[in-house]
């Protein structure tokens, strides 16, 4: 599963009605392009489409938390059938920490790797310490690029291949920068292989076009850009070229074919207030000719906050990308799941490759501004009820 956070399903669109090829970049795979999020941001958003199960403000969300992942959530039920699960992720608040529903919870016994994690507390401390201090014209000297002053240390060796840190005779993609998803492309063509003896299970949780815009279409680092629907798309684009280059490296593994494979938004880009929906796109890519746009500034912002890209591919699918018409959303992940591996469970949704098209389903969305992760409540949250796109 690849969430590839805030990716907004009319740019892929329109990436692909302007270049068919990636069409058959996206071998086996069928696009859903009337997918919805259950909510506006990260922090529920992901637990849903893990569990399929959607928080609700009826409690507090540590016990909604802590219950939809031990239940019959994605990664529990895969353990429960001795699947080695892992997860990759740029942010770790919405996922649980529990070996019920993860293999790559690392321990730090040695000295050096409790003196490690020490100082790399002490460390932060110390940034957000002259952060707090410093007069506003010293902030940026502090904090900026997304980059604190005070750089952590280096992971000691014992931590292993999870702590992080990548040897520098290794780094291709990530070299002179800190981005995240070139690190995580340079860990994935230096340490995926296919040598477990057991099943497994990987969520690869990267920044994707997320802001800051730092990449351009050919993917290069360029530091921050501005915050526009141009670098946005560029940005978009340089994802897509990534997980090409993943594929490639799964292909060679001999992993690629016999495995479901799962892309995702977590949810669209509500906050880029420039940013339209490109229904155009979507209508030319399936053909069509005439398209509809909405004038409501402050409702496009809800709509692109629940519109995310959603791709998948049933094991031994082959041919390029097919689209479906068929009213989806990221809940119907773990349906999909348990029914494509024939896992006894219970999970709300339905299978994305049994759905059909047609008016007859509703979905709900619900729109928050992020304030924060850790909180027992989000509020205020909207519910919208979606019956098409």
């Amino acid at each position: 599963i690849f969430i590839l956070d805030t990716y907004q399903t009319d740019v892929f669109a329109d990436i692909v009605a302007e270049d068919p090829s990636w069409r058959d970049v996206f071998d086996g795979f069928t696009y859903f392009p009337d997918a919805t999020s259950a909510f506006s941001k990260t922090y529920a958003s992901v637990p849903n489409m893990l569990t399929g199960t959607a928080f609700d403000n009826s409690r507090p969300f540590p016990e909604y938390f802590n219950e939809a992942y031990l239940g019959n959530s994605v990664p529990r039920l895969l353990k429960r059938n001795g699947f080695d699960v892992r997860y990759h992720a740029i942010v770790w608040a919405p996922y649980l920490a529990h070996p019920d529903v993860a293999d790559n919870l690392a321990g730090f016994d040695s000295r050096d790797e409790i003196r490690w994690m020490r100082e790399r507390e002490t460390t932060l401390l110390g940034n957000l310490l002259m952060f707090r201090l410093a007069p506003f014209a010293l902030k940026p000297w502090v904090y900026n690029d997304d980059q604190f002053r005070l750089r952590p240390p280096h992971a000691p060796d014992s931590a292993g291949e999870d702590s992080g840190e990548l040897a520098e005779d290794l780094r291709h993609y990530s070299v002179d920068n800190d981005h995240e998803d070139f690190a995580f492309l340079d860990e994935a063509l230096a340490f995926l292989n296919s040598g477990s003896d057991r099943p497994t299970c990987r969520v690869y949780h990267l920044g994707g076009p997320h802001a800051p815009f730092q990449v351009d279409a050919d993917m290069n680092f360029t530091g921050p850009q501005e915050y526009a629907p141009g670098p946005f798309r560029d940005q978009s684009l340089a994802s897509l070229k990534l997980m090409k280059i993943v594929f490639d490296r799964l292909r060679e593994l001999e992993a690629y074919d016999n495995s479901l494979i799962v892309i995702a938004g977590d949810h669209g880009n509500g906050e880029l207030a420039t940013l339209d929906i490109r229904t155009d796109a979507l209508v030319r890519l399936n053909g069509g000719t005439e398209a509809t746009a909405c004038e409501d500034r402050e409702l496009l912002e809800v709509i692109r906050g629940g519109i995310p890209l959603l791709l998948a591919k049933p094991p031994e699918a082959t041919g390029p990308l097919s689209i479906s018409e068929a009213p989806v959303e990221l809940g119907d992940i773990p349906a999909t799941v348990v029914a494509t591996m024939a896992l006894n469970g219970d999970v709300p949704g339905r299978s994305l490759f049994d759905a059909q098209p047609g008016p007859d389903r509703t979905r709900l969305h619900r729109h928050y501004q992020f304030a924060g992760w850790g909180q027992d409540f989000i509020v205020p949250m909207t519910e919208y009820v979606v019956d098409g796109f």
